[in-house]
């Protein structure tokens, strides 16, 4: 008899090369050699060595064979299946439910869905790990090769900044993380229109906004436009447009949107823009002179020229 001690039956390792184990044993006439080979290549006689390494492994699965022959000529065979994953697992957080940008920062409420998607290309993934700020606040099985989950992560503060991380394991130890910066608030504002740093050649400027998330609007109980500081209006409807007329050319403004909600949560949004009524002006070039045996019709071409 023949049996592989290791590695074992369907075991997976992240190395590119492997040591079979083996013992065997035969109570008539003896054990008289071993050989050994991998993937149907050819036998390798190793005599009476209970041991080989065989290196240079590719990321695929793999079987060995072990075949002990006695000293009358008898042998058996005994196989062993496993596989060499070399590449860690991928995995890449895909949706932020809800989530909007302010000022640069991605932002959500206290309570939101996180959605990642995972995969490895040889064996499975076996662990999910989420991390608020480096600690550890989930964790999943999950026994596939690839896939998609979606979490609700709850319970942060309003108007803080979390690191919120996934970290996925496959079965071989190899890890791979993807991450993203939030800032809980409870509303936000974003502005349409005018863009930020836009120059406009009107007096009059519409103003436009959204509020974030969606289906937020029937909870704001104030909304208060600013100019350069000054309360241009202020309304308890939750208005989303407004023209601010009358301004002069020549200068920079500030536009603040500022609301309110009905647990007085407050948020705001900025955006700055150039008022410039003035058109260019055109200074006329004159060319007075022809050239010898030029005609005007040939200056006219020679300036088009130029």
């Amino acid at each position: 008899t023949v049996n592989i001690l290791s590695p074992p039956t369907g075991s997976w390792i992240n190395v590119s090369y492997v040591n079979v184990t083996w013992n065997g044993s035969d109570e008539t006439s003896g054990i008289d050699f071993y050989e050994v080979r991998i993937d149907g290549g050819s036998w390798i006689n190793v005599g009476n060595n209970t041991s080989y390494v065989f290196t240079n492994l590719s990321e695929e699965i793999h079987v060995v064979d072990v075949q002990a022959f006695d000293k009358a000529g008898n042998s058996k065979i005994a196989s062993v299946t496993f596989g060499v994953d070399l590449t860690p697992p991928v995995v890449t957080i895909t949706n932020i439910n809800p989530l909007w940008v302010e000022r640069g920062e991605n932002c959500t409420l206290p309570t939101f869905d996180l959605t990642y998607n995972y995969s490895d290309g040889q064996s499975s993934i076996v662990l999910a790990e989420i991390y608020i700020n480096g600690s550890l606040n989930y964790s999943e099985s999950l026994g596939q090769t690839s896939g998609m989950s979606t979490v609700t992560i709850s319970g942060l503060n309003i108007s803080y900044i979390y690191n919120v991380s996934v970290v996925v394991y496959d079965n071989v130890g190899w890890s791979a993380m993807d991450y993203v910066m939030l800032r809980i608030k409870r509303f936000g504002i974003t502005i349409l229109t005018p863009v930020n740093g836009s120059y406009l050649n009107t007096s009059d400027v519409y103003v436009s906004w959204k509020f974030n998330p969606e289906g937020i609007e029937s909870s704001i109980v104030n909304v208060t436009i600013y100019l350069d500081g000054v309360v241009k209006h202020t309304t308890n409807v939750s208005i989303t447009e407004y023209t601010i007329t009358g301004l002069s050319e020549g200068g920079w403004y500030n536009i603040t949107i500022f609301a309110m909600d009905n647990d007085n949560n407050t948020a705001l949004a900025t955006t700055f823009i150039y008022v410039d009524l003035t058109p260019p002006t055109l200074a006329p070039v004159s060319y007075t002179h022809l050239r010898a045996h030029e005609t005007e019709a040939d200056l006219v071409c020679r300036l088009l020229l130029e």
